[in-house]
């Protein structure tokens, strides 16, 4: 009996001491974790730093030496700037070409944070390195005729062979997403100048059903389209009947046929997903009275950039903050319904 004691006591302090070596070497793996978690932060801190001084040393000295006439500031962005940035830059470009003589975005420029200058100078004030991305608060500083400060935040990125880049110039708002915005307005104002041509077309023919194309890529998207589709076969038996889901038109917030005269963009918002919030204000012409009236309504849908173009992913009515109102949401609701 002693040694069957003795033989299980052995067993338990054999057990303790194995669970402390594991307890011992799990602590010692979390702590190189934290080490080498906060060794890449000191690094990338350092090379953020690093980056960013030599970029600013080589843009501003060109802008400190050049009194007259802009810099070649294409090729500074070019340089230090990340793809996805010039990406963006180059939409606007295009949108830009549309109108000559008028300024189109953003109308400061970035790098110094202003139109004028005689003396520039930068000074790094702090990195944030967390879960997102890492950003760098500085101060542009100017001096001499055009004097004053700006403070602002650059949000950083890098690329795939972990060169860094600067992703974003952050002031009172983001300019990536102003750049977005200008873009999605042009092209919502395109998608909105076809509908109605489309429009007037088939007030004359009386053909309605041409309409139904504005529902298919490539103006909305493709998980969109799926949606409208699966709705659209399983309403088919329904509309024998007079009944359909889409018992208006989401284009025009109207039931029965119309025309719109004219859409403008009142708002345009890029959320953090990436989407763009359109608001619309409608002149629509309803065809069901003798005498036409016109409507003023603001309509919501938003947006998603897909293959180099904005794409409608969703229609809204009203504030987009209200819950209920996406015509997305209300379409996985009917057909969780008729399972």
């Amino acid at each position: 009996m002693q040694k069957l004691f003795e033989k299980e006591t052995m067993k338990t302090y054999h057990f303790l001491i194995a669970a402390a070596l594991l307890m011992a070497s799990c602590k010692q793996a979390n702590n190189q974790t934290e080490q080498e978690t906060e060794n890449a932060v000191t690094t990338d801190s350092t090379e953020i730093v690093t980056f960013l001084e030599a970029a600013y040393d080589d843009v501003l000295s060109a802008y400190n030496k050049q009194r007259e006439g802009n810099p070649d500031v294409e090729a500074f962005d070019k340089k230090y700037l990340s793809p996805d940035f010039l990406m963006w830059q180059g939409e606007l470009e295009k949108v830009a070409k549309k109108y000559p003589g008028e300024i189109v975005g953003p109308d400061g420029d970035h790098w110094i944070q202003g139109q004028d200058w005689d003396q520039v100078s930068m000074r790094i004030d702090s990195v944030s390195i967390g879960e997102g991305r890492p950003s760098v608060a500085i101060t542009i500083t100017h001096s001499g005729n055009c004097s004053g400060q700006e403070h602002l935040r650059l949000a950083l990125c890098k690329d795939v062979e972990g060169n860094w880049h600067i992703d974003d110039f952050i002031s009172l708002s983001s300019e990536k997403d102003a750049i977005k915005a200008c873009v999605a307005e042009d092209q919502t104002m395109e998608l909105y100048a076809k509908l109605i041509d489309e429009c007037k077309t088939q007030r004359q023919t009386r053909d309605y059903t041409s309409l139904d194309k504005f529902n298919k890529v490539p103006y909305v998207t493709e998980e969109y389209y799926r949606l409208y589709q699966q709705v659209d076969s399983m309403d088919k038996a329904n509309r024998a009947e007079g009944l359909s889901f889409f018992n208006s038109d989401h284009w025009g917030l109207r039931q029965e046929f119309h025309s719109i005269d004219s859409a403008t963009v009142s708002k345009c918002e890029i959320m953090e997903d990436g989407r763009a919030i359109i608001a619309l204000d409608l002149v629509v012409r309803a065809d069901y009275v003798r005498k036409p009236e016109t409507y003023h309504e603001p309509q919501c849908m938003i947006m998603k950039w897909e293959e180099g173009q904005w794409r409608v992913d969703d229609f809204m009515q009203g504030s987009t903050k209200e819950k209920g109102l996406s015509e997305k949401d209300l379409m996985l609701e009917h057909l969780k319904g008729e399972d």
